[in-house]
């Protein structure tokens, strides 16, 4: 028995030295270089959308649709025979300038029928009143329905196009040749000259006698004010009370 003791010690001594060396070489190695394996992470962010183009995609800019050009209605002006004749159908309103925001000149009643001798582009149609009118001429000598208002006949695409004043304006209607200049001084460089026929707004009279005008609002063509001899005025509309404005 001892001398089976005596063999088994040294494998057994052997074995507890072998065990005791790998606990040391563990005690001394994982704490300066054995991590321990990342846990996973317990809350996984979404993925943020995003928009991309493929290698196929072309990016392109669509053009605004062209808005379709808006044809005006022609105005259905008769072609008959004869002089072109109106008449109303019912209550009817007369303006003394082609325009709803002119001033009114009568409320006429059905059955009123007269020579249209006028008309515009836009639909108004003209004829003389028969009253005393001094020197009005050309549209301002007329008093207006529109057209839709009052019942047509004749030959009305023949009847001479006017142009409109504006309403609520007071306008030089010269009845001769008149000169325009830039300043409120006949040696003044000469800006126009207005004819019989041509008509521009007056916005005010200076105290020396000259009166100033304004071409935009008439029938010229053109722009910008001047100056006219006031002496040579000849006026429609409100004109009573024209402001003073220095020269």
């Amino acid at each position: 028995m001892k001398r089976m003791y005596n063999k088994l010690m040294p494998k057994t001594h052997a074995l507890k030295i072998t065990l005791f060396a790998f606990g040391l070489l563990i005690a001394c190695v994982l704490p300066f270089g054995v991590a321990s394996p990342t846990p996973a992470p317990t809350d996984t962010a979404l993925p943020t959308e995003t928009s991309t183009l493929t290698a196929s995609a072309t990016l392109t800019e669509t053009a605004s649709p062209i808005p379709p050009t808006e044809t005006p209605t022609p105005i259905p002006w008769p072609t008959g025979a004869g002089d072109c004749t109106l008449i109303t159908t019912g209550p009817t309103t007369i303006y003394e300038r082609p325009d709803f925001a002119a001033a009114v000149f009568f409320e006429e009643s059905a059955g009123f029928e007269t020579l249209a001798t006028g008309r515009t582009d836009d639909g108004w149609v003209g004829f003389d009143p028969g009253i005393p009118q001094a020197a009005n001429m050309g549209p301002f000598h007329l008093r207006w329905f529109f057209f839709d208002k009052v019942l047509l006949s004749g030959d009305c695409l023949s009847v001479p196009v006017f142009w409109g004043p504006e309403p609520g304006v007071c306008y030089d209607m010269p009845m001769e040749s008149v000169p325009v200049f830039t300043q409120a001084d006949a040696s003044s460089p000469l800006l126009t000259t207005l004819e019989v026929g041509e008509f521009a707004a007056v916005t005010g009279v200076s105290g020396p006698g000259w009166a100033k005008v304004d071409l935009g609002p008439g029938n010229t063509g053109l722009t910008g004010a001047g100056w006219v001899d006031q002496s040579t005025l000849n006026v429609n509309g409100p004109c009573e009370n024209l402001p003073t404005v220095s020269p």
